[in-house]
This record gives C-alpha cells, structure tokens and sequence, in this order.
C-alpha cells in the first residue's frame, strides 16, 4: 500500500508494457534488469541490478538438494544472486519485477517479464532466485483487469 501519491512526472516513474505479442512472449532477453527493495535493509532507496539468467537444468540442480520441485515448464525464470552490500545479508523482496527493454512499435519499452516467486532462504550465492514468468499469465493478467 502507498503511503501517499506518487509522482508520475518524475525521470524514474515509467509504464511498463506486458509481453502480448507472440515475439515478445516467446523471446529470451539476453539481459535483465531487476529493481526493488531490499529486504533485511534500513535503506529507502530502490536497488537496481542487471542480474543474468541460469538455464533451468542448473537451477533444478541447485535445488534438488532442497527438496525444492521446479516446473519443467517456460513458468519460472532462474535469476543468479547478487549481493549489493558485502558483509551483509540482504534479499529482494516478494514480488521484485523482473523487466528488460525492449523494442516495442517504433520505441523501446520496459517489459515485465517475471516478478519474484522465491529464492534461498540464506545468504548463498549458489541458490537462484525463482521468478513466475509473465507471459504464460498475460491473457488472464488482461481479462481480469478493471478500470
């Protein structure tokens, strides 16, 4: 919940467009880009990152020491852990959108491709964050959408 406005006019308050077209649903960005806050931080600031992806054979493997059952499927986008602050602990909160730009029409746009599922439960680099990809979801993102 906001705990006032916000304001649109800002350089950094942009729309973000969803993958409807077939080439957008079906294209694998060659870069990501992730913003959101960082849990287990006192910072106010958004934290920005170009994380890059892990193919989902070495993200099962990462995880079947944990029990841990990932679709086979194009659902779920594996995303290599950064840590902004060394020494310390932090994580992306629920939900960090997973974006990229990309050309849509005449210009480029920022689109969402993934918004955080779930990730380590402990600071190690070797567990990747699991993000919901969009684009299996866009016709029922769009059906449900209210003025």
């Amino acid at each position: 919940m906001l705990v006032s406005l916000f304001d649109k006019t800002l350089d950094n308050i942009k729309p973000i467009c969803l993958p409807f077209s077939t080439a957008l649903k079906s294209h694998k960005p060659s870069y990501y880009i992730r913003t959101g806050w960082l849990a287990r931080s006192s910072s106010s600031v958004l934290y920005r990152s170009f994380p890059s992806s892990i193919e989902s054979v070495g993200c099962q493997d990462a995880y079947n020491d944990q029990d841990v059952p990932l679709e086979k499927t194009y659902g779920q986008i594996c995303i290599r852990r950064d840590n902004p602050y060394s020494g310390a602990c932090t994580f992306n909160m629920a939900a960090t959108p997973l974006q990229s730009v990309q050309l849509v029409g005449p210009s480029e746009r920022y689109v969402l491709y993934g918004l955080l599922s779930f990730g380590p439960k402990q600071c190690l680099e070797t567990y990747p964050d699991v993000y919901t990809a969009i684009s299996p979801y866009v016709d029922w993102i769009v059906s449900n959408l209210k003025p």
